[in-house]
């Protein structure tokens, strides 16, 4: 009974993260789709004086591939450091593109300021117990 657990578990891993790699390829199509959809855009705000609005869509489409990116990434290697950049991307969409007040903003630097601190201290704890020298006993 208990190897049909083991072997139930490394199978439900293995689905998972076939799972996880197609919903990285999907999303790699979709970044590739917007990036075409954007093309014509950046051209308008390159050749035109272009209004404020032009120039935010824009930044809208960019950021957007950015976090698409970013978040492919994340699928790819599920690791802090990526889970964090991938929400510092995002604050700092909604800090470019949406227009917010300056108590919006400060609490969106916070924001950053305190996953880079939560990334470095998790790279300073060490979880693993030390190993014991031989020496010690």
């Amino acid at each position: 009974m208990e190897k049909l657990m083991e072997r139930s578990r490394e199978y439900l891993t293995k689905f998972a993260d076939l799972l996880e790699l197609l919903l990285a390829v999907l999303v790699s199509v979709i970044v590739i789709f917007v990036i075409v959809k954007s093309i014509p855009g950046f051209i308008d705000v390159l050749k035109h004086d272009s209004v404020s609005y032009e120039i935010t869509e824009v930044l809208t489409d960019i950021t957007s591939i950015v976090i698409g990116i970013e978040f492919i990434k994340l699928l790819l290697r599920p690791k802090m450091s990526t889970t964090i950049e991938v929400l510092v991307f995002l604050i700092a969409r909604h800090m470019i593109v949406l227009e917010t007040t300056s108590l919006d903003d400060l609490l969106s630097v916070i924001s950053i300021v305190l996953l880079f601190a939560l990334q470095k201290g998790i790279k300073n704890v060490n979880i693993l117990p030390k190993k014991k020298n031989k020496k010690d006993n």
